[in-house]
């Protein structure tokens, strides 16, 4: 493996052990140390992305997610821990690689999911509802969105589409929880808030982003490894998959395990 890729490699890998090991926290709900560990893997993954851009090597938009998704977590921690102040800042961040990631591949139901609950949490439910309608038109069986629009439109107090948005969650998947009935629609409602107290009633509807490059896992061979920095064109879950099976070509073991949460 070149010596570069190995330290692109080495400090992306170092990341996604140090976000499992915040979410095993997280569901422990040791939140100091799952913030911690939060805070290390963001600077693994970015340390990783540097040393790709400085070499002009390919950055898939999986690693971008996994870079969203663990700020959207650290700016959720640091709200539960009272240091509200500090998630707007971790928030901005999220969305820029979560957006860098659609980007690179604007056609993956999970980017534009994982959008949606983080500008929610910024308060902007009208670009939130947006994003959630567009992870479900790429995937009809994303039953994550559909109880996200539900409790959009619960709080609006929108009675038939919440009814209509629950009901295809719970066909998609039967244990989804009920909708909430207290949160989101009192004026001037804190969404971090909200959406701190949300993601911990929705933590079991979908897999966490990870999950798909967690099942990934073995699919990669060295011969992908070579076709790192050449273009990606497609659309959907086949383009994702490609991405993980580059990063995970010289893997002998699941590197981003990050599921639980």
């Amino acid at each position: 493996m070149n010596p570069i890729y190995y330290d692109y490699y080495y400090y992306y890998q170092q990341g996604c052990n140090l976000g499992q090991q915040a979410i095993q926290a997280e569901m422990t709900q040791n939140f100091p140390v799952a913030a911690n560990l939060y805070a290390q893997t963001i600077e693994q993954i970015k340390h990783s992305i540097s040393i790709a851009r400085q070499v002009g090597q390919f950055v898939s938009g999986y690693v971008y997610y996994s870079l969203g998704f663990t700020y959207f977590r650290a700016a959720l921690m640091q709200t539960t821990l009272g240091f509200q102040e500090l998630a707007p800042n971790y928030l901005t961040d999220s969305l820029a690689n979560v957006n860098q990631a659609i980007a690179l591949n604007p056609n993956f139901f999970q980017y534009h999911s994982l959008a949606g609950e983080i500008l929610l949490a910024q308060g902007n439910t009208v670009e939130a509802q947006k994003a959630f309608s567009f992870a479900l038109q790429l995937n009809p069986m994303d039953a994550k969105s559909s109880w996200m629009l539900s409790f959009l439109y619960s709080a609006r107090q929108q009675t038939a589409m919440a009814n209509q948005y629950y009901q295809k969650a719970h066909q998609i998947q039967p244990d989804a929880p009920p909708i909430p009935s207290n949160l989101g629609k009192t004026s001037g409602s804190n969404w971090l808030d909200i959406i701190v107290q949300v993601s911990t009633i929705i933590k079991n509807l979908s897999p966490s982003p990870v999950t798909i490059y967690n099942s990934n896992s073995q699919q990669g061979n060295s011969s992908t490894m070579s076709n790192v920095t050449q273009t990606h064109s497609g659309s959907g879950d086949n383009v994702a998959t490609s991405e993980i099976q580059i990063f995970l070509a010289h893997a002998s073991e699941v590197v981003c395990g990050m599921s639980g949460v």
